[in-house]
């Protein structure tokens, strides 16, 4: 692994670390995909609105300052507007683009994906 990456995941890790909760964070991402899921059995709209809520608090608590930020906001807008279509393509994309966030910050937190 060269200096710059080493660097960039040390940032990474700070980023999480001095968040207010990280731990929140994580459990956020994954109470997101388990509503997205309970959607996919239940088709109840309550479900979806719930995750889209989920997504717009984790956007609106970024610090739109840097860079990863702004990406994170980005995805987080994306996911919620495939969530908004309730297409059976839109949803297992949104679910995935979350997981892999899930198990990010999980990992930069130094957790186990079970929350």
């Amino acid at each position: 692994m060269d200096g710059r990456s080493e660097i960039t995941q040390h940032y990474d890790r700070m980023q999480i670390s001095t968040s207010g909760l990280p731990h929140l964070i994580c459990l956020m991402h994954h109470k997101i995909v388990l509503y997205i899921k309970k959607y996919g059995n239940t088709h109840n709209r309550r479900d979806i609105d719930t995750a889209q809520n989920l997504l717009a608090t984790l956007s609106m608590s970024l610090k739109e300052q840097d860079h990863l930020s702004v990406l994170l906001q980005n995805t987080y807008s994306y996911c919620y507007l495939l969530l908004e279509e309730c297409g059976v393509e839109g949803l297992s994309n949104a679910t995935e683009i979350i997981e892999i966030l899930e198990d990010t910050f999980s990992e930069l937190c130094g957790n186990s994906k079970e929350v």
